[in-house]
């Protein structure tokens, strides 16, 4: 059995969470992944979910910048007792890789993987700086590089040679099926309505105050307009102010596992995000082909079907309800198969990654 550690910067609520989800359960018994979490939560969903009876789950303290020496002795410690136990190490937030893969190299660990998820390191354009003075010598203590789309990688590692791992699902699930389109808008009370989408972290980078002020501008000429926002992040109670002072019918969800659900009830996908590395949240609409109006910051490889546009975030919202409008007239269609040939099913993809992770292990490992 391969033994693989992931480490992740905090307990994760949003897409990164949910690729990691989906490529271990479909890993199978040759592969087990241990996780090093900087988090002070336990047993929450994600956790249960990457759980298996034969793996670990280590806890460091949550990341905060005045712990900064207590955590780097803490996880040098970590890597001191540990570092033997893996030839390979995966990291999903190169903004700590100098804190984590420096021990790690100092104690051997072989294979040490930065993973770039995203086009910027933080939401905010100080701390995105920040941390990437602190990925300066990410080269001098990675020696793998993987990333979600062309544009991730060139962002953290220019020119060099990059593993694309494919935000990818499973198609089955976000299958068009018109009476689990009637019964989610049922469920959601939304049978004579007409439904626009947000999923996504309540956060910056998403810029969910965008949502309600674009779908405020389309609704002033739909009455039976309705706005789902499936999601949780810090920006929630001024979110919620924001749109009861707009006057219009917006539901906040919260954090949640139906976006199967949410998807069939849904008309439109709307997704201004300010910057993103892939957005998995476009290809699982796509499979149903529910009309995804996204920003021009998404990259290429997310158009995959003819149900997505793309909208600079320059333009005024009106021009964004305009395609909110547009797209409320697409047909829906079945693009299951579509999915799978553009190389976003999971079956497929965890099978192609457990591969590469053997590969990787022979040939830091060897006999190891």
């Amino acid at each position: 059995m391969l033994r693989i550690l992931y480490i992740l910067s905090n307990e994760p609520n949003g897409g990164v969470g949910a690729v990691i989800e989906n490529y271990v359960s479909h890993f199978d018994d040759a592969v087990c992944v241990d996780y090093l979490i900087y988090t002070e939560q336990r047993d929450t969903p994600f956790q249960q979910k990457i759980r298996t009876g034969h793996n670990t789950i280590y806890y460091l303290p949550e990341l905060r910048i005045k712990e900064y020496f207590r955590l780097r002795k803490l996880t040098d410690e970590f890597f001191r007792i540990h570092a033997g136990d893996y030839v390979i190490a995966h990291l999903h937030f190169a903004g700590i890789a100098s804190l984590v893969y420096g021990p790690a190299k100092k104690y051997g660990l072989p294979c040490r993987i930065t993973h770039s998820h995203n086009t910027k390191l933080s939401d905010d354009p100080l701390k995105d700086l920040r941390n990437r003075v602190l990925t300066m010598n990410l080269k001098s203590v990675s020696n793998e590089y993987f990333a979600c789309s062309k544009a991730a990688g060139s962002y953290l590692f220019g020119s060099s040679p990059v593993y694309y791992m494919h935000n990818a699902i499973d198609p089955g699930l976000f299958r068009y099926d018109e009476e689990k389109r009637r019964e989610a808008r049922q469920k959601y009370a939304v049978e004579d309505r007409h439904v626009v989408l947000f999923s996504g972290r309540l956060e910056e980078q998403k810029d969910p105050s965008r949502v309600i002020d674009i779908f405020s501008s389309y609704a002033k000429g739909d009455p039976k307009a309705v706005l789902l926002m499936a999601g949780s992040g810090s920006l929630e109670k001024e979110l919620k102010k924001q749109a009861e002072q707009s006057g219009k019918d917006i539901r906040f969800l919260g954090y949640t596992r139906d976006m199967a659900a949410l998807n069939m009830a849904a008309d439109a996908l709307l997704l201004p995000s300010r910057f993103e590395g892939f957005g998995v949240s476009a290809i699982e609409a796509q499979v149903s082909g529910l009309p995804c109006v996204l920003s021009d910051q998404f990259p290429e490889e997310v158009d995959i079907v003819p149900c997505v546009r793309h909208i600079s975030l320059s333009e005024d919202n009106s021009i964004w309800a305009e395609a909110l409008a547009q797209a409320m007239t697409v047909p829906r269609a079945d693009h299951t198969q579509d999915i799978r040939d553009a190389g976003y099913d999971i079956s497929a993809e965890a099978k192609k990654l457990e591969e590469y992770y053997a590969v990787l292990a022979e040939k830091y490992g060897g006999g190891r």
